[in-house]
């Protein structure tokens, strides 16, 4: 593993913190009962405060802190940048510049830049001028936001190990009472089935997910698997897809390929009417089958 200077792990250290503040403190406001203005500025300013360090965050992890340090700063010794950091001195590069940086990597349409400029300039008006908002919309853009380019950042960084993969990311991350509002009560889950279709077919098919059941479970370009909805998540090519008899799912039926070849058979669960089904591997074809079945392609 490669080893992390100094400089970038304090940096990772408080840009990581301090955007899960930030981004915490977001949602609370946006899935707070009452829709008002008090609750849209205070959602309006922390999802752009969070937005903007996890951009710097994507770009530390990505390049190292000369990515998003003013040029002065690129002569200074280790210890010279850790007191600068230490003392607030470090100066760090305009939102717009990380954000062109950080973009470069993550799949981002035409609607999704819009919503960005758009996020942006009501922040610089409420930070300037002050701002008259429809707080419904402004509430409404923030889950956009949250489904299209948020999510696509590296805040799972945060989690344990164990809850970073094969889980329900985001519930540890935002915590049960929140994640519960925010599939609930908005229109979170039906933005993330739209942009999994939308976005994501030309990888792969649209899959239920394993863990949380949303039709919204995608391929990414390297095989690996990301639901939209939860952010379970699964290394390329760990699983296998069988199609579903209960339900007539293609591929519904979710399964761990690495290690069905050395049992007689493992459970496989459909993400979508959430059966369990065994599965068996063929010795003969080398193919996997529903034990039920027996196997289909010899």
């Amino acid at each position: 593993m490669k080893q992390v200077n100094p400089v970038d792990a304090e940096l990772i250290r408080r840009l990581q913190k301090t955007s899960q503040h930030f981004l915490l403190h977001a949602l609370e406001h946006a899935l707070a009962d009452e829709r008002n203005e008090i609750n849209a500025i205070q959602t309006l300013a922390n999802i752009q405060a969070a937005l903007e360090l996890l951009t710097k965050l994507r770009i530390v992890r990505t390049v190292g802190w000369q990515g998003i340090a003013a040029a002065h700063l690129h002569t200074k010794t280790e210890d010279q940048l850790l007191q600068s950091i230490k003392d607030g001195q470090f100066k760090s590069i305009a939102f717009w510049e990380s954000r062109e940086k950080a973009s470069s990597n993550l799949l981002l349409n035409a609607q999704d830049i819009k919503l960005l400029d758009d996020f942006q300039s009501r922040r610089n008006q409420l930070m300037h001028l002050g701002l008259d908002m429809d707080p419904v919309t402004v509430l409404n853009e923030s889950i956009w936001l949250l489904v299209r380019v948020i999510t696509q950042l590296d805040w799972k960084d945060s989690l344990r190990p164990q809850d970073q993969y094969l889980s329900n990311s985001l519930k540890h991350f935002i915590g049960l009472n929140l994640y519960q509002k925010l599939v609930e009560k908005t229109c979170y889950v039906e933005e993330a089935i739209n942009r999994a279709y939308d976005d994501f077919d030309s990888f792969g098919p649209v899959r239920c997910c394993l863990d949380c059941g949303s039709d919204a479970m995608v391929e990414g370009p390297h095989g690996n698997l990301r639901c939209l909805v939860c952010h379970f998540e699964a290394g390329p090519f760990t699983m296998g897809f069988l199609d579903c008899p209960s339900c007539d799912r293609k591929d519904g039926v979710i399964y761990d390929v690495l290690n069905v070849g050395n049992n007689p058979s493992i459970p496989g669960k459909c993400g979508c009417c959430r059966t369990i089904l065994d599965v068996s591997h063929c010795t003969t074809c080398e193919g996997d089958y529903l034990t039920l079945t027996g196997c289909q392609f010899c």
